[in-house]
């Protein structure tokens, strides 16, 4: 297929090109000229004997402008609405160019202003996170945390200064009925945090009552193995025991201590559970 164009001072005859001539004549693309074409932009006719496609000289401004446009990385779909069959308006189209420019910094400006308001929650929440007093009781540390789920993202940060426990995974009641996979301890930790308890498998455990200073109890349970098993027995023996001795149990608050522990010159681990209850009022 062949095209062709006038020159101003040819006017006698036709200066005919094929499209890949035309193409590297005037450094736009093949691609770019069928584009055109097809939607009109440039007016194209075919000779008497129809053997080739005619450009005539009054498109070939219309060609040269929309290059330069292509130069600046502009996509053709966003040039040609403002081309028509005329030489683009480039006062009309920086108009166009700035006036999307504005709407993207309206949105860059609603993402900042989001981010920037992000950034002071998280920072609050670190702030929080200062705050939290981690206890040193003799060889582990002591953690106070909230079972509703409203601390999660502080308890995570506080459980890496906890020894031992390189991971807390936060599960959910209704899983406990559910095989729950054996873990080792130190490596993970399931807590169930709207309740009360890791529980563990054939394990030995002590019960005991702690009075603290604002005259609430700690209920103490100690694990001695290091492989970790959920059952809500643990949990209703817990209730069990605070109704039989007439406490009220505070489910705002749980805590759990992790540390070493040496018997028979051996060392292991241990995990205290705490519950907050209170003595019912007589």
């Amino acid at each position: 297929m062949f095209i062709a164009f006038r020159q101003n001072n040819q006017r006698e005859g036709v200066m005919k090109f094929t499209r890949s001539q035309f193409s590297k004549t005037f450094g736009i693309s093949m691609e770019s000229l069928r584009y055109l074409e097809k939607n009109g932009s440039i007016q194209i006719a075919r000779n008497q004997e129809n053997q080739y496609i005619e450009y005539t000289e009054e498109q070939i401004p219309i060609i040269l402008s929309i290059k330069k446009f292509q130069q600046a990385k502009i996509p053709l779909e966003e040039i040609l609405p403002l081309t028509g069959q005329q030489v683009p308006d480039h006062i009309a189209f920086l108009d166009h160019c700035i006036g999307e420019l504005k709407q993207q910094k309206e949105q860059i400006e609603a993402s900042l202003g989001y981010l920037q308001f992000i950034q002071s929650v998280y920072q609050e929440e670190i702030q929080k996170v200062n705050q939290l007093q981690l206890k040193w009781e003799g060889e582990c540390f002591y953690l106070r945390f909230d079972p509703k789920g409203r601390n999660n993202v502080l308890i995570r940060e506080a459980m890496q200064y906890l020894p031992h426990v390189d991971l807390m995974t936060i599960l959910d009641l209704d899983q406990l009925d559910e095989e729950q996979p054996k873990v080792q301890l130190g490596l993970n930790l399931p807590l169930y945090i709207d309740s009360c308890k890791p529980l563990i498998q054939a394990v030995e455990h002590s019960n005991q009552l702690h009075k603290t200073a604002d005259g609430t109890y700690l209920y103490k349970v100690i694990f001695k193995t290091n492989i970790l098993k959920i059952r809500r027995s643990d949990i209703q023996n817990m209730l069990d025991y605070a109704a039989q001795h007439h406490f009220t149990l505070q489910q705002e608050i749980f805590g759990f201590v992790m540390g070493p522990e040496i018997r028979n010159q051996e060392k292991g681990y241990y995990i205290r559970l705490y519950c907050l209850i209170q003595k019912d009022a007589e």
